[in-house]
């Protein structure tokens, strides 16, 4: 849009004297209406930006320490989100969209989520279908915050060797988006106490992380994780500090 404005006034050496004031107020007309739509559109990403935050509340009413585990995924995945080559925006989208992964647990029965033990073959089979209780949610997206937030939801648990599900996808037909979720939901799961299990350590978890690359992880995703484990450990370890309303203060980072 910038650039058409910038060719416009260009050209106006080339247009006759009695046209120039006309062309002038076509201009500013459309220069108007450019930062008319830029108003616009920024409206919308913050409309789009308040629903995620309040479904984040939602999740945090069912569960506090399940909500404050989405808002981490959600810091790891923007941060993994820049260091794998994305804009700042595309990032920011991806910080919004990742603690969403989780919300279809919303319609899975309390007695399989918080089950001490094992589930049951079957009672796997049901939590599974929390990816697409998720992707109902966000059906029918009106934009990239909301289509992110659909893609983790539904893709957080593919894998890259094709063996993960819904829908069985692998490599790059998983979109970006769920690749980085599925690597900063299982980091911070390992650490973090639930019902079936102990935590562990940062150490442990990490190589985890790296013994899958390039069959349960993306790969490029995988060693952007390795290669910045300081300073992901620090971010998450930051958030535990600091866990009080966490959520009203998410995102911690915008475009």
């Amino acid at each position: 849009m910038q650039g058409i404005y910038e060719m416009l006034n260009n050209n106006r050496k080339h247009i006759p004297a009695e046209k120039q004031f006309q062309r002038t107020a076509h201009m500013k007309d459309f220069k108007k209406s450019h930062e008319s739509l830029q108003q616009t559109l920024s409206s919308l990403e913050h409309s789009n930006t308040d629903i995620i935050r309040r479904l984040i509340h939602i999740c945090m009413f069912k569960d506090n320490e399940i909500g404050n585990h989405i808002l981490r995924v959600g810091e790891i995945s923007r941060f993994l989100a820049e260091k794998t080559g994305e804009t700042p925006e595309q990032a920011y989208f991806i910080g919004m969209a990742a603690p969403m992964h989780d919300i279809g647990k919303l319609g899975i029965p309390d007695a399989i989520l918080y089950k001490p033990g094992e589930i049951s073959a079957d009672e796997y089979e049901i939590l599974k279908t929390h990816t697409l209780i998720g992707g109902n949610i966000f059906k029918n997206p009106n934009s990239p915050e909301i289509e992110y937030a659909r893609q983790a939801a539904v893709y957080h648990h593919e894998r890259w060797d094709g063996q993960g599900y819904p829908h069985g996808l692998s490599e790059e037909a998983i979109p970006l988006a769920a690749r980085i979720t599925a690597v900063a939901d299982v980091f911070d799961v390992l650490l973090s106490w639930r019902t079936y299990k102990e935590p562990t350590t940062e150490t442990k978890a990490a190589k985890i992380i790296a013994r899958n690359k390039g069959t349960q992880f993306d790969p490029h995703v995988a060693e952007a994780f390795s290669e910045n484990l300081e300073e992901i450990c620090h971010m998450r370890n930051t958030m535990i500090s600091n866990a009080d309303n966490l959520w009203e203060r998410y995102p911690h980072s915008s475009n």
